[in-house]
C-alpha cells in the first residue's frame, strides 16, 4: 500500500513563520496533514468559493451543496505527493462504482500555472472522474483560507518552483461540515474505509 509521504521540515519553519503573524488557531489545529482539528475548527471549515474547472466551466460551492464531497488540494508540478493522492481517489472511485454519487474534486494551489489547459492535460493521467478546479490567484487565495490550507512556494523566483501544501484529503458532508480526513500515513485501505463510512453516514 503507497502512503502520501509527508513534506519536508522546512515546511514546518516556514509555518512557524506564519504563526507568528496570525492564523495560529487554525493551523496548530489542523497541522500540515491535518491529524488534529478542534471541533470549534470542524464548524468553522468551508466556506463560499467561484472557480473554474478544467473545461473552464463556472464552480462554486453551491455546485456540491446536498452532496458528501471528497476534496483535495495541491498542484500539477508537485513531485509525488499529489499524484499518489490522485491515484489514490482514482482506485476509491473503483472500488467505489458508479452507484456512489461522491464528486472527487482536486483544488489547485498554485493557479499562476495550473490553468484550466493544463489541469485537463494532468487529470489525463488517472482515471475515474476527478474534478480540477482552478481561478484567479485572489479567488483560489478565498478558498485556501476557507478551509484551512496552507501553501507556501519555495524559490518563486525559479519557474519550476515547489510549493508545500497541506497534504491532507477532506471528506466533506452534505451539509458542508468536516466529517473526517484521509492523512498521508493512511493506505488506500484505510482511505476507502473513511470514505465508505462517510458514504454512510450521509445516507443515514
Amino acid at each position: 500500500m503507497r502512503t502520501r509521504r509527508a513534506e519536508r521540515s522546512l515546511f514546518w519553519m516556514l509555518v512557524t513563520l506564519v504563526l507568528v503573524g496570525g492564523g495560529a488557531a487554525a493551523l496548530i489545529t489542523l497541522g500540515m496533514n491535518g491529524s488534529r482539528m478542534h471541533s470549534a475548527d470542524a464548524r468553522n471549515f468551508g466556506g463560499a468559493f467561484s472557480l473554474v474547472d478544467q473545461n473552464g466551466t463556472m464552480v462554486t460551492q453551491a455546485s456540491f451543496r446536498g452532496k458528501p464531497l471528497v476534496l483535495f488540494f495541491g498542484y500539477t508540478h508537485c513531485h509525488d505527493v499529489c499524484s499518489t493522492a490522485l491515484a489514490d481517489m482514482s482506485v476509491w472511485q473503483a472500488e467505489l462504482g458508479s452507484t456512489a454519487e461522491l464528486p472527487f474534486v482536486f483544488v489547485t494551489v498554485d493557479p499562476q500555472r495550473d490553468t484550466p489547459e493544463v489541469l485537463r492535460d494532468y487529470l489525463r493521467n488517472f482515471a475515474g472522474r476527478i474534478v480540477a478546479l482552478t481561478g484567479t490567484p485572489e479567488s483560489v487565495k478565498t478558498m485556501l483560507g476557507a478551509y484551512h490550507i496552507v501553501s507556501i512556494p519555495v524559490v518563486k523566483e525559479n519557474p519550476n518552483y515547489e510549493v508545500d501544501h497541506t497534504a491532507t484529503i477532506f471528506l466533506i458532508g452534505r451539509d458542508g461540515s468536516l466529517v473526517d480526513t484521509i492523512r498521508s500515513q493512511d493506505d488506500q485501505g484505510t482511505g476507502l474505509l473513511k470514505i465508505r463510512k462517510l458514504l454512510s453516514r450521509e445516507l443515514i
